[in-house]
């Protein structure tokens, strides 16, 4: 058999696997897919008429991540953040007066989600900010 011809049968095969093993490696190495996204809502809690506080239940919510904490912030904007509380739980209860960080005005608040990768490490992931009045 012509050597030119055994080149030309083997280049289709060889070029084709090496078109999808680059599309493989292109699709599965996106950085954003491998960038954690977590979630915190805020919704009012089920309190007694009695109950002297007005309190809030703070769920934060990251898929199948497995997190060891999160840390809650408020946001005050050219005053720079304000640390609210720790939960190693997924969901958190805290008081009006908590989370009441601008008075006579809106609320910003956000978590940081601590997690700890399959290596050892421990990496950060912020969630979205909600944006509210809990006075």
């Amino acid at each position: 058999m012509n050597l030119i011809r055994i080149a030309k049968k083997v280049a289709g095969p060889v070029a084709l696997l090496a078109a999808l093993s680059l599309g493989m490696t292109i699709v599965t190495a996106s950085p954003a897919a491998a960038i954690p996204r977590c979630n915190l809502s805020i919704t009012s809690a089920d309190t007694p008429d009695d109950h002297p506080l007005r309190l809030y239940k703070l769920e934060v919510t990251c898929g199948l991540l497995a997190y060891t904490r999160w840390d809650a912030y408020a946001d005050d904007g050219t005053q720079g953040t304000q640390y609210l509380f720790s939960s190693s739980q997924p969901e958190a209860l805290a008081d009006a007066s908590t989370l009441d960080e601008d008075f006579n005005d809106s609320d910003e608040i956000f978590a940081d989600v601590v997690y700890k990768t399959s290596s050892g490490w421990y990496l950060t992931v912020r969630t979205n900010t909600v944006h509210g009045d809990f006075s």
